[in-house]
């Protein structure tokens, strides 16, 4: 926006606005609390699949 459009839209009455985007591992999210979420969700999944590998190399070790 330059000088002119700013000085047309005070004169208007026009006002912006700019919408928050949230992003998780390339995924776009308008709402914060859908990417807090996944996210969540994601990184209790990828806990749980660590603990699994683990336990899985802990019984093949005996």
């Amino acid at each position: 926006m330059n000088d002119k459009d700013a000085q047309i839209m005070r004169h208007l009455g026009i006002t912006e606005s700019f919408v928050a985007v949230y992003h998780y591992k390339g995924y776009c999210y308008s709402k914060l609390v859908d990417a807090i979420n996944y996210a969540a969700e994601d990184v209790l999944k990828a806990s749980s699949m660590s603990e699994e590998n683990a336990s899985s190399e802990d019984e093949n070790v005996s």
